[in-house]
């Protein structure tokens, strides 16, 4: 009887472990999302503040920081969707096999 419930709780314990396992690496990949969300929006804030005149007038791509966790690039559509207007959109791609995220803003000259 003791045998048994040796591996009655082995299993149990397994079951744990493994449950841990996915837990940790849900974890991971919702850091490596959030992160990619914060570099977006924090390009696009960069955008929104600048003029007219000075926003990115060209396709661009760049490692955010040199580590090679988040690559990140920009088009840009000009008079779209109207004349005097740039639709950008911004892309983040994170290493690992998280979803890229996309944000897009209309920049209006005024």
């Amino acid at each position: 009887e003791l045998l048994i419930a040796l591996v009655i709780f082995a299993v149990g314990i397994l079951g744990v472990a493994t449950m841990q396992i996915t837990s940790i690496k849900g974890n991971s990949k919702g850091r490596q999302i959030s992160e990619a969300v914060n570099v977006a929006a924090d390009r696009i804030e960069r955008i929104i503040t600048q003029s007219y005149e000075n926003a990115p007038n060209f396709d661009g791509a760049e490692d955010t920081n040199g580590d090679g966790v988040n690559d990140i690039s920009w088009t840009v559509i000009k008079d779209s969707p109207v004349v005097d207007s740039k639709t950008i959109k911004v892309i983040v791609v994170p290493h690992g096999n998280s979803k890229n995220v996309e944000m897009t803003i209309i920049k209006v000259d005024i």
